[in-house]
């Protein structure tokens, strides 16, 4: 135990000392979320005050129409007159072609159906926001229009809408629809285990090729300690580095998000996650790191240089990577069994599950039982690779 202690001591120590490593680790991932969410939201903004300050549109068909002198009377909407209009449109001139039929006037008065095309620019988010804009201002010219025939036949406008629907949650106490935190608690397993994945990468390429390289291994392996404390130190070290990076970033993530959603969608959000789902979740992510963080070192013991350690490491997250995105749009409440037998899908998907309040005791078994076996096997590959010496200082 003292020589587990005084390994895990050192590698903190010497993890601590490196000033990139704490700054790639630690304090990037805390800054990048809101420096992220700070851009977009500034991007939205921007989009959408550059669409209400100024809207470019190009009439087709009838332009002498009333929903010409509609458009016109708008500040912010400048008709233009181009050669070609389609051309215009894709290099962003313009924002709109509408497209009105002919004689659309003597239509209406008549009683007619008519058709309005609107032309956007789907690769443009002021042209989409221009469109939806316009069609506001078509849809309530539209319904004054059916006001005033209503009148003249002495019908009282509301006759057209003889109920309202009202959606509201079924299983909430309050009733309030909160599907921007559902749909982020629905992502949020995956971006657990994602960061579980990747602070550690770096760290241990380091604990066993970079000191190959540096020629400090073979010092560490002739002391006192056994191996088996050696082996566990380098991983408990890794361990708590990866806790602190996950809570430091889920932490950042949370702060952000809500105050993205409160500055673009002039809403505020609410995570109803209760100490019984936390629990878990902390238990099942001890899991994933512990097998993360062996298997890591195993590679990095096996690997002769960082560089190759670094090459492996990098290979074997890609499909670490795919695997974690596969359960995040799943139905949470109709996963199928097949995905709680596959590594790193089942871990998302029975936190997905505690998250919405679903507690499936055969699903957690099935999944314990799988992580138990993962670790088990991680680490007796690992303890066979750091006892063989032509592993260790194979050429």
């Amino acid at each position: 135990m003292n020589n587990f202690i005084t390994v895990l001591k050192k590698e903190l120590t010497d993890i601590l000392r490196d000033r990139k490593t704490i700054a790639f680790t630690i304090i990037l991932p805390i800054l990048i979320y809101p420096i992220m969410f700070k851009v977009m939201g500034s991007t939205m903004q921007k989009s959408s005050k550059d669409a209400e300050k100024e809207i470019r549109v190009v009439i087709e068909g009838d332009k002498e129409s009333s929903l010409v002198e509609v458009l016109k009377t708008q500040d912010n909407i400048t008709i233009e007159d181009v050669e070609n209009p389609s051309k215009a449109l894709k290099d962003g001139e313009i924002e709109l072609i509408v497209n009105l039929p002919h004689n659309i006037d003597d239509n209406i008065a008549e009683k007619k159906s008519n058709n309005i095309e609107l032309l956007v620019d789907d690769q443009s988010d002021k042209s989409t926001i221009a469109a939806g804009m316009v069609n506001t201002l078509f849809e309530g010219y539209s319904k004054q229009i059916v006001e005033q025939r209503l009148n003249e036949v002495g019908i009282n406008s509301s006759i057209l809408t003889p109920f309202t629907v009202e959606q509201k949650s079924g299983i909430s106490e309050d009733g309030k629809m909160n599907s921007v935190a559902n749909m982020l608690m629905g992502m949020l397993p995956a971006m657990i285990v994602i960061l579980l994945l990747t602070p550690t990468m770096g760290l241990a390429a380091d604990m066993g090729a970079g000191e190959k390289e540096r020629g400090t291994f073979e010092p560490l392996l002739s002391t006192s300690g056994n191996r088996s404390s050696l082996l566990w130190g380098k991983i408990a070290s890794m361990a708590l580095i990866a806790v602190v990076a996950l809570i430091a970033s889920m932490s950042s993530l949370f702060v952000s998000f809500k105050g993205y959603i409160s500055s673009v969608a002039g809403t505020e959000i609410s995570f109803d996650i209760n100490s019984k789902a936390i629990a878990l979740i902390i238990l099942f992510s001890l899991f994933i790191i512990i097998a993360i963080c062996t298997l890591q070192i195993g590679i990095s013991i096996y690997a002769r240089s960082t560089k190759e350690a670094n090459t492996y490491l990098s290979g074997l997250m890609v499909p670490m990577m795919l695997l974690v995105f596969v359960p995040m749009y799943m139905n949470v409440k109709n996963i199928q069994e097949v995905f709680f037998h596959v590594p790193l899908v089942n871990a998302v998907c029975v936190m997905k599950e505690f998250l919405f309040g679903i507690y499936n005791l055969q699903h957690i078994a099935i999944v314990i039982g799988w992580h138990i076996v993962y670790i088990i096997a991680i680490v007796s590959v690992t303890r066979y690779m750091f006892s063989r010496e032509e592993v260790i200082f194979r050429s």
